[in-house]
């Protein structure tokens, strides 16, 4: 009974932290305005504002800012960064290509928000 009961309790517990955990929140350009959303409330067409140490919710385009280093290795496997430039200014060393559920290093921009939930690469390399 005992390891039944701390079995229990170690369930509400991660359940509880869970539940008390803050929600990934982003800035987002939508109809013109600014707004917080959950990643699961981004759509296609929203402008998603990344910076460092934010995961990327969505597959879309970096469309302006600075040069985003980017860890990929959720997706490719690799560790190592990649170097991502706005639409305009992007060369073959650099696609402006962004993938869900990679990670911004350094940098900061705004993106084109391409593929949402379920249809986006990260969701699948997660299923």
């Amino acid at each position: 009974y005992l390891s039944f009961y701390l079995d229990k309790q170690a369930d509400i517990r991660a359940e509880q932290t869970s539940r008390n955990k803050p929600k990934n929140e982003y800035i987002v350009l939508r109809e013109g305005k600014k707004v917080k959303l959950g990643e699961s409330e981004i759509v296609v067409g929203d402008i998603v504002y990344l910076k460092a140490g934010i995961r990327i919710p969505v597959d879309g385009f970096l469309v302006s800012g600075n040069s985003l280093v980017v860890n990929e290795a959720a997706v490719s496997g690799e560790a190592r960064n990649v170097i991502k430039k706005a639409m305009h200014n992007h060369n073959e060393h650099s696609a402006p290509v962004l993938i869900s559920h990679t990670s911004v290093m350094n940098g900061c921009g705004w993106m084109l928000a391409v593929l949402t939930g379920e249809k986006s690469s990260g969701y699948a390399r997660q299923c």
